[in-house]
């Protein structure tokens, strides 16, 4: 006994002088936060900047980001990057408010824009909804708006009252059967934003893989608290497309499924009348160069160009650097923590990507020359 008593007396001795040596300092990184560390590459590779898009593009992604006569500045942008058209996705429905949005943008440039509408999310449990909804969507089109979008879930629904706990209308519900029957009549797609990164679906720790990119979006604390879990949002999406074969539906941000795309692919297999945009998903798509250029193969003619982050050229120019090109270790517009590697595509598929998918998908897109 007093021999394990005097070893653990040396044991404890030794972990005290080592807590007592100075630890070698790290210099800046003892105090630098996290959020703050933006490491520069060091590393010496061929680099491809690209100014304008290999063919004509059209932004199937996009939003009311500037109105006026800031409207004149966007056309130039995309004049310089071959840019033909941009897709507005206004979430703004009837004559007041989407009209004003419609004479802003086709008023001064009907070539350069198209026009998306919302469905009227208005007394959702008024026993006339569904006819209203329906008529809201007949509306839009007699108006100039050519689809519906963008339609975002992320677990609570549309129209509900989150300050009364009211959940709102997920996109499957029988109360939308109309709307979505009548838009998939008028040949106006359905661009949909459903549940969210995956990262955002587990709690915030040091092992959260997006890390500060992805705190402002993670709803973890939130799930079965008025949001339902990712897996449930994403099935109200499948059970509408499958519901409504004759509606086209666009899945936004790679259906949500950047992560997975053989799920993704899967998906696309089982329903022909639902599609994807790549909106805001270059720092998913960048870091799987060799996945991602099998999937853009695969399934070329589903595939949407999109960007979602606002009129400018060097965010268009990181896109196209990233779909054109096969530089390594570069930096995506919507970047991650990490770095990003180009996907290289094939010609053909590049050009059903920028235009060809949507000048067949969606109605009125005209000509794509200046």
């Amino acid at each position: 006994m007093r021999v394990q008593i005097l070893c653990a007396a040396f044991i404890l001795a030794l972990c005290s002088t080592a807590a007592a040596l100075p630890r070698e300092s790290l210099g800046v990184f003892d105090t630098l936060k996290l959020k703050n560390f933006q490491p520069e590459s060091r590393l010496q590779v061929p680099e491809h900047p690209i100014v304008r898009a290999r063919y004509p593009v059209i932004d199937s992604h996009s939003h009311t980001y500037l109105r006026g006569e800031e409207i004149h500045r966007w056309v130039r942008m995309m004049k310089a990057c071959n840019v033909r058209k941009v897709v507005i996705l206004t979430g703004a429905y009837g004559e007041g408010t989407l009209g004003e949005i419609i004479e802003d943008y086709l008023g001064k440039y009907p070539n350069h824009f198209q026009i998306w509408a919302k469905i009227d999310d208005r007394g959702i449990d008024e026993p006339d909804y569904p006819e209203r909804a329906a008529r809201s969507v007949e509306e839009a089109y007699r108006l100039g708006a050519r689809g519906i979008g963008e339609y975002k879930d992320m677990g609570w629904g549309f129209g509900g009252d989150r300050k009364k706990g009211r959940k709102g209308l997920n996109i499957d519900d029988p109360r939308w059967d109309l709307a979505l029957e009548t838009a998939g009549r008028l040949g106006m797609p359905i661009s949909i934003h459903t549940a969210d990164m995956e990262d955002c679906y587990y709690p915030l720790t040091a092992t959260s893989e997006l890390g500060v990119s992805g705190a402002p979006w993670n709803v973890y604390e939130r799930i079965g608290k008025g949001v339902m879990p990712r897996a449930e949002v994403l099935n109200t999406r499948n059970r509408a497309v499958q519901k409504h074969p004759n509606t086209i539906f666009i899945g936004c941000h790679v259906g949500n499924l950047s992560h997975d795309l053989n799920e993704l692919g899967r998906l696309l297999e089982q329903y022909p009348n639902f599609n994807i945009d790549i909106s805001a998903r270059a720092w998913d798509l960048g870091r799987q160069p060799f996945t991602a250029r099998r999937f853009f193969i695969r399934y070329q003619d589903r595939i949407l160009f999109g960007t979602d982050l606002g009129p400018d050229e060097e965010m268009y120019r990181g896109w196209f650097r990233l779909l054109e090109t096969e530089d390594e270790f570069f930096r995506v517009p919507d970047a991650a923590w990490w770095m990003n590697y180009g996907l290289n595509l094939p010609d053909e598929v590049l050009r059903k990507v920028y235009y060809g998918n949507a000048v067949r998908l969606f109605k009125d897109m005209g000509t794509i020359s200046w």
